[in-house]
């Protein structure tokens, strides 16, 4: 990743209220954001509607953000990977994350809330147990308020 560059190409995994919400803010910020969302019937209606009235009622997603469901097409190329799944399942995205081949790996930003309940270990741990290539030089977690 250049941090001399304006632009960071993103990827967001999970469209829920929170990963839409991060989504929209970066896209306003300049970004290229691709939304990554697990269930496939769910990846086709936001793509089609652009309508997040599951999660965020009222919410239209713009054109400029792509919403996909190949969750390896979505990862490769990225200079920043937002983890916006649930606790419960941070553990098996950072599994499948460390099966991408990476050229550059990215930088990963936890916004997972909480503890892993078998583990208790914090979301940035988990990732860093799961994914070989995150560190603590390129894996940062981003917390506060709920929005």
């Amino acid at each position: 990743m250049n941090p001399n560059q304006n632009q960071y190409n993103v990827t967001v995994l999970g469209a829920g209220s929170w990963g839409i919400a991060l989504s929209l803010v970066l896209e306003k910020n300049g970004h290229s954001v691709t939304l990554w969302e697990f269930r496939p019937e769910a990846a086709n209606q936001l793509r089609q509607t652009r309508d997040a009235k599951e999660f965020l009622p009222g919410i239209m997603i713009p054109a400029a953000i792509r919403v996909e469901n190949d969750f390896e097409a979505v990862c490769q190329t990225k200079d920043v990977i937002v983890v916006a799944v649930p606790s419960h399942v941070v553990r098996s995205v950072g599994e499948r994350l460390d099966k991408v081949s990476f050229e550059n790996p990215p930088v990963l930003v936890n916004v997972a809330k909480g503890v892993e309940n078998d583990t208790l270990l914090r979301m940035s741990e988990v990732l860093k147990q799961t994914v070989h290539w995150a560190n603590d030089d390129n894996i940062v977690t981003f917390s506060g308020p709920s929005h």
